[in-house]
């Protein structure tokens, strides 16, 4: 939230330096002309503009950072825990309780950061599907079946209730930024709904 805050402090003086900035362009231009002749209308290349900070391009990077060193950290996890363990005559069990929360952690990180980077689901798609044959891999050659029998009619309501308590903590920030924080002026989906307050 600090840095919010001080991308949304930074944008301020953006917009203050950007109506200065306009006002000297057209003075530059109206002085290029001569009285007595019209030119062309005034037009700036777009790339010209000076561009404010968008605090909602931040908090969506930050999101596909978080994506990607989770991605890293269960590959990186499966290759040095359970295969180098297997190397050794001591298999690892397959922890299913385990594997299920991580995909409730993934499947609220997307509902979270999807608002912020919209792209973040297609992530987590490729993400998935290869992390599903890459620990299929793992279970047949570095695991063993766990000693416990889950029960499926038990456990299926505790991991649903799981995700719907997921559902809910993952949109409360999301519902908080859009409703106390103001959009950025130049950048994200509500930037031509602005108002000052």
């Amino acid at each position: 939230m600090d840095e919010i805050n001080n991308k949304i402090e930074e944008e301020k003086l953006v917009k203050a330096n950007i109506t200065l900035w306009e006002a000297n362009m057209i003075k530059a231009y109206n002085a290029s002309l001569s009285e007595n002749t019209t030119g062309p209308p005034f037009f700036v290349h777009p790339a010209d503009v000076p561009r404010g900070p968008c605090w909602e391009t931040m908090v969506g990077q930050e999101f596909v950072r978080l994506t990607v060193s989770d991605v890293l950290t269960t590959y990186v996890t499966i290759l040095i825990g359970d295969f180098l363990r297997a190397c050794f005559p001591s298999y690892t069990e397959f922890d299913i309780s385990g594997n299920v929360l991580a995909l409730i952690f993934n499947q609220g990180m997307i509902w979270m950061g999807s608002f912020f980077a919209p792209s973040l689901p297609g992530i987590n798609i490729l993400r998935l599907h290869t992390s599903m044959y890459f620990q299929c891999w793992a279970v047949m050659c570095c695991n063993v079946p766990e000693a416990r029998v889950f029960k499926a009619s038990r456990s299926n309501n505790f991991y649903l209730g799981m995700l719907l308590l997921i559902l809910f903590l993952s949109t409360m920030p999301v519902l908080y930024m859009i409703v106390s924080l103001p959009p950025s002026f130049d950048c994200g989906p509500f930037r031509s709904l602005v108002f000052e307050i």
